[in-house]
């Protein structure tokens, strides 16, 4: 069960630092905008993730602490990707 809600977690990991980073890269839009399209793209990792926890429904406590870690990882991506050279 452990492997299983690791395994969810790292799938929504990637997938949150990986579309910021393809998605806001090239352009000027805000990290809230870009955070946005990433929910909406890595949605159904996401709601894996959720499905993986046993016995806990919904977006609580735990959860809600690594989407916002993912998320802040995320936008330090997306910010170190625009400051890289060209």
């Amino acid at each position: 069960m452990v492997a299983h809600l690791q395994a969810a977690q790292a799938a929504y990991q990637t997938c949150e630092t990986t579309e910021a980073v393809r998605l806001g890269k090239g352009n000027t839009e805000s990290a809230d905008t870009i955070l946005r399209a990433v929910r909406s793209n890595c949605g159904p990792q996401w709601n894996a993730y959720l499905e993986s926890w046993p016995g806990v429904p919904g977006e609580e406590g735990p959860q809600q602490a690594t989407r916002q870690s993912t998320e802040d990882s995320a936008v330090a991506a997306l910010l170190n990707a625009r400051a890289a050279p060209r």
